[in-house]
């Protein structure tokens, strides 16, 4: 090649690199996800009495809700709503954990339209009636939300990522029971799941990702477990010592997305939202055995994205450059032996 036809390659090709970062340095290429667990009208229902559970059907009893929620970023900072423990009955509710332009707190709708990442939290009711007092309810609501723009601030050169969560909501009962007896477990959930990713995005190397979990376990002052339940929309999960299962779809679940300009919902869903009412029982629980039964519910979200096109087209110009540099050395060394 003589010098005239490398000019002329070394001319286009600088040309269309800046013509690239001009166009790049004007797409904004989101990164989004969001995921929403809400658990409503949870009771406890003693089948062997056909009523809600009481506090008279133990001879002891005691009940915590422990609410605890973080958000962190490698270019927003971390932020975090450290565990707090509520009694019976006492509304459960953390400040929401945040970093970037979030949403107010307790804002359990999508919400924010800059970068951001955040976990929120509530818990409300008991899920048994107090000295054969009217009925009650729980509801527990968690919400994860975060989005990355790939327009907005970064470290120069560096992926840029974000995580929000809310660190499981964990309802521990411990009690003893005076009359053996199963209970059956009856709630509503809604899932409300989104991943998306802006049609700029860089493919494979942008993500998104929603999770939740919720999970109910029962073990005896032995250590036994005497029942696992992991509602997934279907009876073939490992479980223990379940019966009478309404379990209409997935709360263990995760939605994630690689695909530019795609956007998925969640699992098994139409679009953003499924609900439905699941009910589940345990076995017979021995009078006079302590019991301890742990419910966790959760949910997180997670997002990546790589540099600005910008950044990769002036690399690839920055090779370019390197290449042209090489090759006139190796030209001047064989003028030189010539």
């Amino acid at each position: 090649m003589d010098r005239n036809s490398l000019h002329r390659l070394v001319l286009g090709t600088v040309t269309a690199g800046t013509l690239m970062m001009g166009v790049a340095g004007q797409a904004h290429a989101d990164a989004y996800a969001y995921s929403l667990l809400d658990i409503s009208n949870f009771t406890l229902f003693n089948v062997s009495q056909g009523r809600q559970v009481d506090t008279t059907d133990f001879t002891s009893f005691n009940t915590t809700t422990t609410l605890a929620a973080e958000a962190s970023s490698n270019f927003m900072g971390s932020a975090s709503s450290p565990a707090t423990q509520f009694g019976l009955g006492i509304a459960a509710d953390i400040p929401q954990a945040c970093v970037g332009a979030c949403p107010a707190d307790n804002t359990f709708a999508q919400g924010g339209l800059g970068q951001f990442s955040r976990g929120d939290a509530t818990a409300s009711g008991a899920a048994v009636t107090v000295n054969n007092g009217p009925a009650s309810s729980v509801t527990a609501t968690t919400v994860a939300e975060t989005r990355v723009i790939q327009g907005g601030p970064a470290p120069v050169g560096n992926n840029a990522s974000a995580i929000g969560r809310v660190d499981p909501v964990i309802t521990t009962f411990t009690f003893t029971v005076a009359d053996a007896s199963a209970v059956r477990i009856d709630f509503t959930a809604t899932l409300e799941m989104l991943v998306s990713l802006d049609a700029n995005a860089l493919s494979p190397f942008s993500n998104a990702t929603a999770n939740s979990t919720f999970t109910i376990t029962i073990d005896d002052d032995q250590g036994n477990q005497v029942f696992s339940w992991e509602p997934n929309g279907a009876a073939t999960n490992t479980e223990t010592g379940v019966s009478g299962e309404v379990d209409p779809f997935d709360l263990n679940t995760q939605r994630s997305n690689s695909i530019p300009g795609a956007t998925f919902f969640a699992p098994g869903a139409a679009g953003l939202t499924q609900s439905g009412a699941f009910s589940v029982t345990t076995p017979v629980l021995a009078a006079g055995t302590q019991y301890s039964a742990r419910l966790t519910h959760r949910t997180q979200t997670e997002v990546a994205r790589v540099p600005e096109p910008a950044t990769l087209a002036l690399f690839g110009v920055a090779l370019l450059g390197l290449g042209v540099l090489l090759y006139r050395r190796r030209e001047e060394s064989d003028g030189s032996a010539a």
